[in-house]
Order: C-alpha cells, then structure tokens, then sequence
C-alpha cells in the first residue's frame, strides 16, 4: 500500500511523497426519476439527432458517445506573448462525465447522462457563446472544414467594430484551417469551396475573398440575440 497518512480531508500523503486527493459528487438518483422525466429527456435528445439531419440509431449514438468522450479528455492548452508579457492557460472542457445509453421496450433511446463542465469554461460559455443555427449545422455536417469556418465566422465577425475591416492571410488561414495541406493551391481550392457553402447558410456574413486572403466585416451573428421581460414579484 502506497498511502501514509491523512494529512486533510480527502487529501492522503503518500510514502514516495506524492499527494492523493478524492471527491465525492452526489446528483440525482436517476433510478428515482419518475418514467415521464425520463421520456422527456430522451425526446429532447431525439430531437436534437433529427434536427442536425440524423437518426437516433445504433451507429449514430456510438458516434456522438465517442465524439463527446473524446471531447471530454481533450487538454486545452494556449500560449501568447505580447509587449514582453506571456499568459499561457491550460485547461479541459469537461471534469465529469459518464454516458449510460439503454433502449427500452418500444427500442426507443434511453438516456442516463452525467456531465459536469469545467467551471472556467463554463463561465465563459455564459458570457460569449453565440448561438448557431442548427439548420446550418445540419447542412454542412458532411463537412468538418464547412463545420469548422462557419463556427469560426459566428464567433469572429459579430466582434469586429463597426466600420472597420479585419484582413487574413492566405498563409494565416492555412496555418489555421489547413496544416495538412502540402501545397496552397491545394488548399484554396478546399477552402473556398467550403466557404461558398458556409455563406450559403451564413448569409449576413460580409467576407470577402482575393488572391492574397480575406477581408471580414461586421456581420451579424447567424442566430440574433433575444431578450426576455423579467417581471417584478408581485406583478400581475
């Protein structure tokens, strides 16, 4: 047995040195879930399959079970040095997740999910997620290059002040969207074709293309921002 002694709560002292935490995390008892919750759960996830043009089947749900644990274990990992100043952040999407995925009597998908979010990413996803629009995403899933810039542009060109223009190289946007491309040729082929079906499904996008790269524009987001009225308590 490695372990020597508790030195705190939930923390062990090794005997080579190292230290040992444990955590306990405590949720809903799914086995206490009344069936209706449960069904509930299981169409809003059906749905979302429809909609981004798939079918809750077999092969589909052991592909979006991979992708999403694979996603899980991803290490973030990001560096920038400007003006003799260096901030570098190292940090993951997800710190808990388990994926129970059952079929029932009907053969209808059952879900059974536990996911915890980084706090970190988290918050940030309160603060400056932008919505896309689903149908977009639909459409370009045969692409991941097309999934890849329309979710770039969603989240770049809101940001760009109004009046003012944001050009990118050739070199920048391969460096970026195409590190596996030998030659650029190659690559601009790829992309821009990509690029005439992302404006397809993007078109408020203000872009602009020319031998030496592209110029973005203020655009609005593919999915505008809504507000929702708040009443007081006491409010009739």
């Amino acid at each position: 047995m490695n372990w020597g002694a508790v030195v705190d709560d939930g923390v062990v002292l090794n005997k080579d040195g190292s230290l040992m935490a444990g955590y306990f995390y405590r949720g809903r008892d799914l086995a206490a879930v009344p069936p209706a919750e449960v069904n509930r759960i299981c169409g809003v996830v059906n749905a979302a399959f429809a909609r981004l043009g798939g079918e809750p089947n077999g092969y589909q749900i052991r592909a979006f079970k991979d992708q999403l644990t694979r996603l899980s274990v991803a290490a973030i990992r990001m560096a920038m040095t400007a003006n003799d100043h260096t901030v570098q952040i190292n940090s993951q999407f997800v710190d808990v997740i388990e994926l129970w995925l059952t079929k029932d009597e009907n053969n209808r998908v059952r879900w059974n999910p536990t996911l915890h979010l980084n706090h970190q990413y988290f918050d940030s996803l309160q603060k400056h997620a932008v919505p896309l629009d689903e149908r977009a995403l639909a459409a370009l899933a045969h692409s991941a290059m097309s999934l890849d810039i329309y979710a770039w542009l969603a989240q770049r060109l809101h940001r760009i002040p109004h009046g003012k223009s944001q050009f990118i190289s050739w070199a920048a946007i391969k460096g970026q969207f195409g590190a596996d491309f030998g030659r650029m040729d190659h690559f601009k082929e790829t992309f821009r074709l990509a690029l005439r079906q992302v404006l397809s499904c993007y078109p408020k996008a203000k872009i602009e293309a020319d031998h030496k790269g592209l110029t973005l524009r203020h655009s609005p987001p593919p999915v505008s921002a809504r507000v929702i009225l708040v009443g007081k308590l006491g409010d009739k």
